[in-house]
């Protein structure tokens, strides 16, 4: 099958599900075309073994954020070693979107209109079959502009969080918004929420695929060499990572708060992984509650796993989140997770069992559950342990990324 991939490009979940997608098709026989502005957060400089073009005469400069697609592309390789496809040349392509130069312009003006002229010039030079615009602003109204204008392909449509919860209800999206899934061929959520969030916001009664987020166990793992701790902390010291945009709806004063916390009792050190409006008041806070010194501050790293698996704990206390892809990384990586109970994190963990869920704002009680944690190497064994148990069992790529495929065989056979 020959699949194009719309996504945004910044290290935000819907993008990373969506640049492993395309490699796991990838890796299964299909030729999957990554579209967007630049190349997404984790997709690495392309390697001889994989197909790289644009629609311009060279290739566009390579991305900053190429530090991952070895790691992936081994790792599936891993996975998929059972399928005779492994040993075939790499059917992945990314391709920038088309830009004008235009006085009136600037080069980012218009994503909509450029990405679905982008599509339907990709469709007719390669005969793509099937896009899958993975969050609904502004992927799927592309898609379906592309679609609609006489090009032969379908449309699926991937809803991810914030495109239903947040953004596509405000009024300057939100009849773009219920069009794009209404009219969509076919439509996946990451959660079951999406779906109860789509069908009360947009009055939507078409069905909708329940396709939850992965990760990959064998890149995802808990990290036993005591020199990768060694880079952040003492032996002796309890590691904590927060891993987040830093925008109003994730709360994270309130990991700043806990960590405070929590070193009342014992010894640690947190771990802030990201950018983001926020993150400079994260930094005053901490400051100011004296902290300071115990902070480590990194920027977003595509290899996030050497982080996560030296955690001892995650925290998420977001005001909303849709199926956190953090959370299935912490929980594979063995770092113990505190979250907040909304949104679609209840489908996920299990309160007591595989993680700690808290009320939104209650960091007292979340730092008092982690004091605990450090005083009870037990309690925290088993926790790690059993969500390490439940991401191998229900949250690995193959047989999620087979549904994906199966949607895109049902939307052809309707």
């Amino acid at each position: 099958m020959k699949i194009a991939i719309l996504c945004h490009s910044s290290p935000g979940g819907s993008g990373v599900l969506a640049t492993e997608l395309a490699f796991g098709l990838s890796q299964l026989g299909h030729e999957v075309h990554i579209i967007g502005d630049r190349k997404p957060f984790r997709m690495e400089e392309v390697d001889e073994n994989a197909i790289y073009c644009d629609l311009g005469e060279a290739p566009p400069e390579q991305s900053f954020w190429g530090q991952l697609f070895e790691i992936v592309h081994s790792s599936f390789s891993r996975l998929f070693a059972s399928y005779s496809h492994v040993d075939r040349k790499l059917q992945l392509h990314f391709h920038e979107l088309l830009s004008f130069d235009y006085p009136l312009f600037d080069k980012c003006s218009f994503p909509t209109l450029r990405a679905a002229n982008t599509l339907a010039k990709l469709i007719a030079e390669y005969g793509i079959e099937l896009v899958n615009a993975h969050y609904v602003i502004p992927h799927a109204t592309s898609a379906l502009l592309a679609r609609d204008s006489g090009i032969n392909c379908r449309v699926v449509t991937t809803l991810h969080g914030t495109d239903i919860t947040k953004v596509g209800p405000d009024a300057a999206f939100f009849f773009t918004t219920k069009h794009a899934i209404e009219a969509s061929d076919g439509v996946t959520a990451v959660c079951q929420f999406l779906v109860r969030e789509a069908q009360n916001n947009f009055s939507i009664t078409r069905p909708i695929s329940v396709i939850p987020n992965w990760v990959d166990p064998t890149r995802f793992v808990r990290i036993a060499d005591p020199d990768e701790r060694l880079k952040y902390a003492h032996p002796y010291e309890t590691i904590c990572v927060h891993v987040s945009n830093f925008r109003a709806v994730k709360r994270s004063p309130d990991v700043i708060r806990v960590f405070a916390k929590l070193l009342e009792k014992t010894q640690a050190r947190l771990i802030l992984v990201g950018e983001g409006p926020e993150k400079d008041g994260c930094l005053e806070l901490a400051h100011n509650l004296g902290v300071s010194p115990w902070i480590i501050d990194i920027e977003p790293v595509a290899a996030v796993e050497r982080i996560l698996g030296i955690a001892d704990m995650l925290f998420l206390p977001s005001e909303m989140e849709a199926f956190p892809l953090v959370l299935l990384e912490g929980m594979a990586s063995g770092a113990v997770c505190l979250a907040t109970e909304v949104g679609g994190i209840p489908e996920l963990i299990v309160d007591g069992e595989s993680g700690f869920l808290f009320p939104v704002g209650a960091w007292e009680k979340m730092a008092e559950r982690a004091v605990e944690l450090c005083c009870d190497a037990s309690l925290s064994s088993t926790i790690r342990d059993n969500a390490r148990k439940l991401v191998e069992t229900k949250y690995s790529p193959r047989n999620l990324i087979r549904r994906y495929l199966d949607v895109y065989e049902e939307v052809f056979a309707n």
